[in-house]
């Protein structure tokens, strides 16, 4: 590479866009998605129950399954004729437009008005099934507690339109799928929120004798973890098909890949290089260029595509480590999970950092540069876990300048204070909260595992990765250093 082309290529990681939680039903763009084999089940019609935690994806594929041209695209990808023969509508999501679905203000309206929650849901879906089947249809009467009222007084014929719309479906070769995401959001309460959701389930496992009526949900892993969610009968039937988004460090890299060989200014130049070099071919997709392997495998044509921008150790030789695979581990939670988010932000900072301190340097990052990138992506990982988790703030302030691993009876006397103070603005630690295990020290413990957010070493201590620990300025000998304010 020539000076120049590696400025380009560091401006060009410098200006990835900022890269926010999907809070919305706004598609992205096409050359932004990237569909990892690991998650071609989590998208294939007949899977109902897909987990995932904060930044796997759950948002950002409802979005995308809702969008007609987005939907197409990845059905090129995946080859498949019957999700470009889908139409999608959104039972529940982020999206504040009561005309979809009920928000969580109307939900608990209605479970006041003690409107039956099954009937509500299967109101949600007969509607949204008819309209799209006749586009010009208007709701009679948009109130939600007037349709669950009807559908609860017509039960016979509320099922008898469900299967004509399917026989009707069924003829025309197409599918209506049903998707469910963000269902934290249905109440500030655990009792509530696992009532709305469950009720849902129950109706998605009524309709599984359907051909062409599907349902898919989007869940959290604390609620998909939640045994009194998945109290009714038949429920394994759901589960035994549950899928759970990952992103291995391949998938996470071609994403890097995809914005590069997709970006104005440097992708003809970069497509240009990793072909000479003999590493990745690109072939276009609907005006997206997509990168395939010309080496034995993917993963190393997408690895030494990656070392063109980093370099191969991080430092001077191996001892080191080597850039794959430190980055990813570094931006791990505890239970090994990545987000694309925190890689892209984690790049973007590298690239501003080493325009900075190190401009002359041969490649668009320096591996200094990574490391205080991945510093401040925990910084904004632990805002992203502030948002949704407001409790594991308040705790894991009362750690900074500890070392971990931690004794479990040194941790317990480190929280004890911040307990009793202890406040919940959204919903609260699920097991530490329960009526059977509430207060107990284990059962907190237990929730923040689930969470990701710490984990228990072969000797019982308490550890907790760098992607959490960095940001809360958390101490490990060795480690990632945490950040100075």
């Amino acid at each position: 590479m020539v000076d120049q082309e590696v400025k380009q290529l560091r401006q060009a990681l410098r200006n990835i866009p900022k890269v926010q939680a999907q809070e919305n039903l706004n598609h992205p763009d096409l050359s932004s998605i990237i569909v990892p084999e690991a998650h071609w089940q989590a998208l294939d019609l007949d899977t109902t129950i897909v987990v995932g935690d904060r930044g796997m994806g759950k948002s950002f594929w409802t979005a995308v399954l809702s969008n007609r041209d987005c939907r197409d695209f990845i059905a090129d990808l995946m080859e498949s004729k019957k999700l470009r023969n889908t139409e999608v509508c959104i039972g529940f999501s982020p999206e504040k437009d009561i005309r979809l679905h009920p928000d969580k203000s109307s939900l608990k309206t209605l479970l006041s008005e003690r409107v039956s929650q099954e009937a509500l849901w299967k109101a949600v879906i007969i509607r949204c099934i008819s309209e799209k089947l006749d586009k010009t249809q208007q709701a009679v009467d948009s109130r939600w507690s007037t349709l669950a009222q009807w559908v609860e007084n017509n039960e016979e014929t509320a099922w008898s339109k469900l299967t004509e719309s399917d026989e009707r479906l069924r003829k025309e070769g197409k599918t209506v799928l049903v998707v469910f995401d963000a269902l934290d959001r249905l109440s500030d309460n655990w009792n509530d929120t696992r009532s709305w959701a469950r009720s849902a389930l129950q109706v998605a496992l009524e309709l599984r004798s359907y051909r062409s009526i599907r349902t898919k949900f989007f869940l959290r892993t604390d609620m998909a973890d939640d045994d009194k969610l998945w109290q009714f009968q038949d429920s394994s039937k759901l589960q035994h098909s549950k899928v759970t988004l990952r992103w291995s460090p391949m998938d996470l890299f071609d994403i890097i890949i995809r914005y590069l060989s997709n970006n104005t200014d440097t992708g003809a130049f970069f497509r240009n290089s990793c072909a000479e070099m003999g590493i990745l071919r690109f072939e276009e997709r609907r005006g997206v260029f997509v990168g395939r392997s010309i080496l034995p495998t993917q993963d190393e044509g997408i690895r030494r595509a990656v070392e063109t921008v980093t370099g191969e150790f991080m430092g001077k030789g191996p001892k080191r480590g080597r850039c794959y695979s430190w980055i990813p581990i570094h931006l791990a939670d505890a239970k090994g999970g990545v987000s694309p988010r925190s890689l892209l932000l984690a790049l973007q900072a590298a690239a501003a950092e080493t325009n900075e301190r190190f401009p002359e340097h041969v490649l668009p990052l320096h591996y200094e540069a990574v490391k205080d990138g991945v510093a401040k992506a925990s910084c904004i990982r632990v805002e992203e876990l502030k948002e949704d988790y407001p409790w594991v703030e308040q705790l894991l302030k009362a750690m900074e300048g500890q070392i971990v691993p931690i004794d479990r009876p040194v941790l317990e006397n480190l929280l004890r204070a911040p307990l009793k103070t202890i406040s919940y603005d959204k919903l609260p630690p699920r097991r530490y909260s329960d009526p059977s295990t509430k207060g107990q020290f284990d059962a907190l413990l237990n929730d923040m595992e689930e969470l990701g957010i710490l984990y228990r070493t072969k000797d019982n201590r308490i550890n907790i990765p760098d992607i959490y620990r960095v940001g809360y300025r958390i101490g490990r000998k060795g480690g990632v250093k945490p950040v100075r304010v």
